[in-house]
């Protein structure tokens, strides 16, 4: 093949993979009778996306424990795809051709576009070479060959890997991105990833000009994309791509949550701890706010809750663990010395304007002077959220084996990641309300 014959091959298997998603997740949120009427043309395309990666994936992890084959799973997910596009566009052809002839350019396409060019262009970057950053030949990368390879997964699959507790998200879609190619083919993963970033830029745009006065949600949207996130990681210099997708997963339950849409937000939210374990915090501490403020409501969530944490069972059931904390040789630890040091590099983290702009800024700024706001049931439970993922992650750097120093360094940018989007989505929100 020339170059111009694999990046074909490259995009081709990414808009297939794209196509698939957004078809599942569409299904599911009519399964779970919700609906999008409401929101705005670029929310229906990102949405759906977002949701449909997330259960694609992990309906192929539960067939996979029962020993059927991630491709034929694959095969039979698309042939669902391809036989709900033939309804819909049976049942609804007139209205889509007349939406086409009327066609108008909105203002949000014309922001949208220099965003994806800008995307493509850093994107363009990664595609020159194979995937080489550590936490991916670490972690995910070697398991992806493995579930291509076995079709199926064993209590024994992972257990002379590192960290091989490690959720299947991201190892998943490389294995269907190696199966629809017919090769390892690592450049058709990056654009898979790629369109799930893309999706996520369409609805938060989306919801922002749907929700607030255009000219902050001009001003939230460039926040946004202004995240060293949309810089480093998609030009493939940037390690923590399990980490992005807990933050998108995090920041697009946020925008259900923030309308009412509390069941559906759960949902979404379970893609945090299926890309990451420590996404498992936020799902649990949400979970756990939705039964305070509606207990009788609590029985929606037992099937999101399951899929939050079947991966988590699985890992348990068959003893499969890296035994990371070695509480042993916790007892000599200087505790309070740790903790402040903790807190202390939180503090420069979020400070780092270069990284994260003003969001935190903007964010505590809020809390000071909306503090009644705040403590409604609307915001309460995601500052509670918020709070316990921020005193988890502090003591995960006070007790972590390494040398703290080291730790932090290597993580801390990473693990705010998961909390950024949300708290971009939630500032731009508290400015709809106040206007």
């Amino acid at each position: 093949m020339n170059l111009f014959e694999h990046v074909v091959n490259w995009f081709f298997a990414g808009i297939l993979t794209w196509f698939m998603w957004w078809n599942v997740g569409y299904a599911l949120i009519r399964l779970l009778k919700e609906t999008l009427t409401s929101n705005s043309f670029f929310e229906k395309l990102g949405l759906p996306i977002i949701l449909g990666a997330i259960y694609a994936t992990l309906l192929q992890t539960v067939f996979a424990f029962f020993q059927f084959s991630i491709f034929y799973s694959l095969i039979l997910l698309h042939l669902f795809a391809i036989a709900q596009t033939f309804v819909l566009l049976r049942k609804n052809w007139t209205r889509y051709v007349s939406r086409i002839y009327n066609f108008r350019f909105s203002f949000v396409l014309l922001l949208l576009i220099p965003f994806f060019v800008t995307l493509f262009l850093f994107g363009s970057r990664s595609y020159s070479r194979s995937i080489y950053a550590w936490d991916a030949i670490a972690f995910w990368l070697p398991k992806t060959y493995v579930l291509a390879y076995d079709q199926v997964i064993q209590p024994n699959s992972f257990e002379r890997f590192n960290h091989p507790e490690y959720p299947l998200f991201l190892p998943m879609l490389g294995a269907d991105a190696f199966l629809i190619t017919g090769t390892h083919n690592e450049m058709a993963l990056k654009v898979s990833t790629f369109g799930f970033s893309v999706a996520f830029i369409c609805a938060v745009v989306g919801f922002f000009f749907r929700t607030t006065p255009k000219k902050y949600a001009l001003f939230f949207s460039a926040l946004l994309c202004s995240l060293f996130i949309f810089r480093e990681h998609i030009s493939g210099e940037y390690v923590g791509t399990s980490d992005v997708f807990v933050g998108i997963s995090i920041a697009t339950g946020t925008m259900l949550w923030l309308e009412g849409k509390r069941t559906l937000a759960h949902w979404f939210w379970v893609g945090a701890p299926w890309a990451k374990s420590e996404g498992l915090v936020w799902y649990l501490s949400t979970a756990g706010m939705s039964f305070l403020l509606a207990p009788k409501k609590f029985a929606r969530l037992i099937i999101p809750t399951f899929f939050a944490t079947v991966w988590i069972l699985f890992t348990k059931v068959v003893g499969m663990s890296s035994q990371y904390f070695k509480f042993s040789e916790l007892y000599s630890r200087p505790w309070i010395e740790y903790a402040v040091y903790s807190v202390h590099a939180f503090r420069e983290e979020f400070r780092n304007i270069q990284k994260w702009n003003l969001t935190f800024y903007i964010f505590f700024l809020q809390c000071i002077f909306h503090v009644k706001q705040m403590m409604s049931s609307r915001f309460f439970p995601l500052i509670t959220a918020f709070v316990v993922q921020l005193v988890v992650y502090m003591i995960i750097f006070t007790i972590a084996p390494e040398e703290q120093a080291t730790f932090i360094a290597a993580a801390i940018s990473r693990l705010s990641l998961h909390l950024a989007p949300m708290l971009i989505v939630v500032s731009g929100y508290m400015i709809r309300k106040e206007s």
